[in-house]
Parts: structure tokens; C-alpha cells; sequence
């Protein structure tokens, strides 16, 4: 269903009085679930008319004529209403039955019996301290098109689930786990369907007290274009956890910080095509960054300015953070926080170059401006193959011969001529950066070749300059390598010819240029850790401006932004930001991922990264855990016989997803969750249904 089709059903909902809901229990004893909603209807919401039971016990007389009066109407729901359910520490969100589509008594009776059933069961009693007890809305139904979800925090999330012949009607959709049909911030969809809900939940934030975590609303359309208000829970907990000390951190650095205002244009649609982007240093991904442009942050030049910045408040942890627009955490290139030396790069070249790196560091951690519709782009064969061509005998090479020559200077220059020698570096990577974007689009679809794997061609020749993860803070593969499987490996050349092989090598090549063009400046960085007699892995607490400055004689401050980066990196950062609030990830995604392969079954092994990985390989039939799968991970795996593996981030069209298709793996890519169960867990890694099932039966 287009988006343009669903605006016409609210948008013409005519204004009326709700009908009231017929309470045979006292007001100060309704369960908070029907409380609620007759609350919200004596406030003139269009909630359904019900009737309020006190138990799921037989209806006296009087009861079941108020229920035949609704029967005559239509079918309805008996929703059984927990008296601890939907209070403001506990929500029991999905506990309680809803037995729908309920045409006559007899079917009311058997709803009855089947809620009062469903009290005594072992897992239902565990979850509640005392035996769970509950009264019963009997309420008409509401048949339609769409229901809809909102989480109505500062920033309002719709979820809306499709209904139609072919798709069976369910009225717990948070607890029926479906897949939305569409899902975003709600000031992403359709004007008209945007205005009405807003008003809406307006209305429902006046008639309800105020719920700290905001409040969880479902809502149904009927087939006269009105739509109907059929839950309004509080919200228990934070739906991002993490965000107060992520804003805390976020602003601290926007704060201290001069760069211009950040601009983004605001996408039109709530949902996302996949196709390619010029690079910002989190290398390319599945889902384009946006037309919006930006001046990001910039590190100061001078050495510890920006810690003697006024705390943020609580009160500041409420309001949005200034950035406009849709933006995504690449957590599919850099699922950890950055290091300082690369936060630093990605400020200087993004203020240099604002048209070519548009991503921006946020609190630590890589984000990029994220649009939601693309134009459609033809790929040229003939383009392609010089393309490739070029790629393979002149941007490659000359990147190489550069790095080479930088190389050469270093052995001999002291820390007047290093700090220069960055200036250089830098330039190095911003010439990549240009023949990077001037490559040709990335097709609409991608082609995985298990004969001859795209994603590990020429991989070896690089393992010196192919990082562990995007960062130059990162040790390389051939660092990595010694006493490995990795070391034995051996290059597959490719050879394709058709359109979509040859589109998807240039995808996979480009990682080569791409880490060539970051290799110098790892290599001053480490040449200068020696001039300086500081340990390696502390030189990269150094952003790029700051290196310089101590270079020339300033006092590094080691231990300060040490303690600095480890706070970031213990922050949890937020898939989606729009309009400088966390988007609510969908109710649907926990374990849940893109599935390749057979189904699985083994012992789960977690390792945060590659250099875990290579350090630590997985036991035989394990299934791996890692945050994200890079593209340099083909030549790990592959060295290590890993057969079966899931990871927090990536999609369809992910190196991730290409990479487990050519090397026959079993994986769910985006698998949200995964990296939280424990090791040893007895897993299936089910690809029929997209799941990853913790020790199934």
C-alpha cells in the first residue's frame, strides 16, 4: 500500500463523541487498562464502545444484555485487562489474551473461559509476584485497513501494520511480533495521516497524567475513514535507555565546538532503498547517507580547550539535540566507538570538504545523514569495465606508490617535518576520497558468485593496509596475521564480465583504495608515537590538529582524553536520530535479521571484533556473534572455516550479506541482540523464519 493511499482514511474521520464504555465495576477499582480508556472516552475520544467486566467469571443477566446490545452491532473483542498490567512500573504489555472476531454468545462464553484458562498458566503466574488476577473488556471490534502503533515520547514513532484478505487481522501487534508495513518517525509519513494522529495524540496527552517515559498508543481505522483509539498505556521504561548520557555527551561536544549550525534537509517517506554513497571515512554501506550537507564538528586546535565547558543539565537531557534532519548510526563499518585520532580526521576533512565527507561524529560515534528515497541509475557495461579497469591499473597503484613515498620520508623526519608530513597524509586521503566518489553508482542489486568470491579478490595483496575496522587507530590484517590461518591464505582472482559482477567488484575493491588512502596517516601516527616516546595505542588519543600541536611542542594530556574515550565508549548510542531526538527501534527486530544459508544450530561464540576473532577463533560448529561484519572480514572467515554467524548490523546489500551468500555461510545480518547472548548458549540460527532461537526444544 502506498503511503498516499492511507491519508485519505484519517484525514476525512469525522469529529464526534465517543461512544461511553459501560462500567459494572467501581471507578477506583477498574483495572488501569480500562481505567484508561474510560477515562479517554469520557474525554470525548473515539474509543469503542465496551462493557467493563469484573472478572472473566459467567455474566449475570443484566451483563449479557448490555453484551447482546453490542452484538447486534457487530462482531467483538473480550480483552482480558490485567490489574497489574499497564501501570506506570509495570506495563505486562502482551500478557493478557484478546480473543477477537466474537459474533454471539456462545463465542463470548468460550473467550471467557479461554482468558480465566489462560490465569493459571505456570509462565503467567511466575512473571507476577502475587496469582495474577483480571477484569474483562468486551468491546466492539474495529475491522479496517491498518492498525497503527505510536510511541508518543518527545519524538512520536509510528508502526503501521497493513490488513487485507490475505493477512490474518491481529490486535496485539507488539505482542504478535509483526513486521510493520511501514515504520518510522511520525514526522516522516503523509501530511494528512501525520496531522490527524498528531492531533490525536494531542488530545490523548491533555486527557491522560503525565508519563514520564511517554505513553504507548494503538490505534485501528475502520472502513468508514475513522480511526479509533483502542490502547494508551504508559511507557515503563525509556525506549533508549542510554540517551540521557548519550545527549549529556552529545551536547558537551556541540557545545564546545564552533563549527556553523549543522543544516539537513528533511527526508520525504518513511522508508529506504538501497544504493551508493560517496565515502565518509565509515567506508560505503548498504543505505545511502542523504542530501543533507554539513559542517561537522572540529577538534580544537589547541590542546584541552573544551574541557572546562559547563555540565549539561538534567533539564538539558530533555530537549533535542541541534540536528535537523534523519540520521543513522554506520554501525555496519564502525560498530564501537571511534578513536579520537579518527573522530579528529572526520572533523577535519568534513570541515574541508563538506560536499565529499558528510558524515558527522556524535558523542564518539560515527553518524550519517540518512535520506529515504533515491533517484533510479543506470549502470553503463562499458563504464563499468573502464571503471574497473582504472581502479585496478591506476587508482590503485598510484595510492600505493604514494603510500610507498610517504613511507620513505618518514624514516627520517623529526617532529617538525612529522607534523607537516600529517598535513600530507591527510591530502593523500582527501585525493582518494575524490577518485572514491568518482566511481559509478552502486546498482540497485547486487550478484554473490560462489565459484570465484567477488568479496575476496586481491584481498591478501592488501592485508598491510586493510584495517580491522575503520578506523586508523586499527591494527591491520597482516598485523593481526602472524601465527594465524590468515597467513596461509592465497589471492582468487576474478575475472567477471556481466553488468552486475563487474558493479558489485568495483564495491569490493574500493575498500583496497579506500584503506590506502587512510594507511599514511596510521603510519605517521605511529612514527610519531616513536618520536614522542608514546605507546601506540595512546598516540591515537591524539586528534589529527592536536597530533600537530604536540608535534611542535604541547603537552598531550594523555590521561584525560584516555578517560574521555572510554566514557564514549561505554556510551549506547542510538541506531536513528531525526530531528536530534533517538528514533524507538521497530518492536519487530529483536533477533530477528536478513537470513542466509541453512538453518543452524550450535553453541553461540561472541567476539567484539576481528582482531577478537583472530586473536581467539570460534570453536567448530559454533555460531559467531560479532557487532558487524566488514568487508575485510571475507579473508578472516574464510581462513577460519567459520560456517555459521549473526551480527548486530547490515542488511540485504551489505558487504555482510554479500559476503556470507559467496562463502555459503549461515547468518542472520542485522540481527539486533545477538551480541547480548551469553557465550555458550545453545542457539538455532533458524534462516526460514529470520530468527535467531535461544536454546530451542
Amino acid at each position: 500500500m502506498r503511503t498516499a493511499e492511507l491519508a485519505p482514511k484519517i484525514a476525512t474521520r469525522a469529529a464526534e463523541l465517543a461512544p461511553k464504555i459501560a462500567t459494572l465495576v467501581r471507578t477506583a477499582e477498574l483495572a488501569p487498562k480500562i481505567a484508561t480508556l474510560v477515562r479517554l472516552a469520557a474525554a470525548g475520544l473515539p474509543v469503542p464502545e465496551g462493557v467493563a467486566l469484573a472478572s472473566p467469571d459467567e455474566p449475570d443477566s443484566a451483563t449479557w444484555t448490555r453484551i447482546e446490545s453490542l452484538l447486534q452491532t457487530g462482531p467483538v473483542i473480550v480483552r482480558a485487562a490485567l490489574l497489574d498490567e499497564d501501570g506506570p512500573e509495570h506495563a505486562g504489555a502482551g500478557l493478557g489474551s484478546s480473543i477477537a472476531d466474537c459474533h454471539d454468545r456462545d463465542a463470548v462464553r468460550d473467550a471467557l473461559r479461554h482468558i480465566a484458562d489462560a490465569l493459571r498458566d505456570p509462565w503467567l503466574t511466575a512473571y507476577f509476584p502475587a496469582p495474577p488476577r483480571a477484569q474483562v473488556l468486551v468491546q466492539r471490534e474495529v475491522v479496517g485497513p491498518w492498525l497503527a502503533v505510536v510511541a508518543q515520547t518527545q519524538l512520536r514513532h509510528l508502526e503501521l501494520h497493513r490488513r487485507d484478505s490475505s493477512t490474518t487481522s491481529d490486535h496485539e501487534p507488539l505482542a504478535a511480533g509483526l513486521t510493520p508495513t511501514l515504520a518510522g518517525p511520525l514526522a516522516l509519513f503523509p501530511a494528512a495521516l501525520r496531522t490527524a494522529i498528531d492531533a490525536l495524540c494531542d488530545q490523548v496527552t491533555a486527557a491522560l497524567p503525565h508519563a514520564p517515559h511517554g505513553l504507548d498508543l494503538e490505534l485501528v481505522a475502520d472502513h468508514d475513514e475513522r480511526v479509533w483509539l483502542v490502547q494508551a498505556r504508559p511507557l515503563t521504561r525509556p525506549l533508549h535507555p542510554g540517551w540521557p548520557a548519550f545527549a549529556a555527551a552529545a551536547r558537551h561536544d556541540l557545545h564546545s565546538l564552533d563549527d556553523p549550525p549543522l543544516t539537513a534537509s528533511t527526508p520525504p517517506a518513511p522508508t529506504s532503498t538501497p544504493d551508493r554513497d560517496p565515502p565518509d571515512l565509515g567506508k560505503h554501506r548498504d543505505d545511502p547517507p542523504s542530501t543533507p550537507t554539513s559542517t561537522p564538528d572540529r577538534d580544537p586546535a589547541s590542546i584541552g580547550e573544551h574541557r572546562n565547558d559547563p555540565p549539561s543539565t538534567d533539564e538539558d537531557a530533555n530537549q533535542p539535540l541541534p540536528l535537523p534532519g534523519l540520521w543513522r548510526l554506520d554501525g555496519e563499518h564502525n560498530p564501537a566507538a571511534l578513536s579520537p585520532a579518527h573522530a579528529g580526521l572526520v572533523r577535519r576533512l568534513a570541515r574541508e570538504r563538506p560536499a565529499l565527507v558528510r558524515a558527522r561524529v556524535i558523542a564518539g560515534w560515527l553518524y550519517e545523514p540518512d535520506q529515504l528515497t533515491r533517484a533510479d541509475r543506470v549502470s553503463d557495461p562499458a563504464a563499468l569495465r573502464r571503471a574497473l579497469h582504472e581502479l585496478r591499473t591506476r587508482h590503485i597503484p598510484e595510492a600505493r606508490a604514494a603510500l610507498t613515498a610517504l613511507e620513505h620520508q618518514l624514516r627520517s623526519a623529526d617532529r617538525p617535518a612529522l607534523a607537516t608530513l600529517v598535513d600530507h597524509a591527510c591530502e593523500l586521503l582527501r585525493d582518494v576520497l575524490e577518485r572514491h566518489a568518482a566511481l559509478p553508482a552502486r546498482p540497485s542489486s547486487l550478484v554473490a558468485r560462489t565459484d570465484h568470491p567477488l568479496c575476496l579478490d586481491a584481498r591478501v595483496a592488501h592485508l598491510d593496509v586493510l584495517p580491522a575496522t575503520w578506523d586508523i587507530a586499527s591494527p591491520t590484517l597482516l598485523d593481526l596475521s602472524h601465527g594465524t590461518a590468515l597467513a596461509e591464505l592465497r589471492d582468487l582472482p576474478t575475472s567477471p564480465t556481466d553488468e552486475l559482477a563487474l558493479a558489485t567488484l568495483i564495491g569490493e575493491l574500493d575498500d583496497h583504495l579506500f584503506a590506502l588512502g587512510l594507511a599514511p596517516l596510521r603510519r605517521c601516527y605511529l612514527r610519531a608515537a616513536a618520536a614522542l616516546d608514546i605507546a601506540d595505542d595512546d598516540i591515537f588519543l591524539l586528534p589529527p590538529d592536536t597530533l600537530q600541536a604536540v608535534l611542535r611542542g604541547a603537552s598531550p594530556e594523555l590521561a584525560p582524553r584516555r578517560a574521555e574515550h572510554r566514557a564514549r565508549a561505554r556510551l549506547f548510542p542510538p541506531l536513528q536520530l531525526f530531528a536530534g531526538l533517538p528514533v524507538p527501534g521497530r518492536s519487530d527486530d529483536l533477533l530477528h535479521g536478513v537470513a542466509i544459508g541453512p538453518v543452524v544450530e550450535g553453541p553461540l561464540t561472541q567476539r567484539r571484533d576481528l582482531a577478537a576473532l583472530l586473536a581467539e577463533p570460534p570453536p567448530p560448529g559454533a555460531v559467531l556473534a560479532i557487532p558487524a561484519l566488514t568487508a575485510q572480514a571475507a579473508v578472516v572467515l574464510r581462513a577460519l572455516g567459520v560456517r555459521a554467524v549473526c551480527c548486530e548490523h547490515g542488511g540485504a546489500m551489505s558487504h555482510a550479506a554479500l559476503m556470507a551468500r559467496e562463502l555459503g555461510l549461515s547468518a542472520l545480518i542485522g540481527c539486533r541482540g545477538c551480541t547480548t547472548v551469553p557465550t555458550g548458549t545453545w542457539v538455532r540460527l533458524d534462516t526460514r523464519t529470520g530468527r535467531l532461537r535461544v536454546r530451542p526444544s
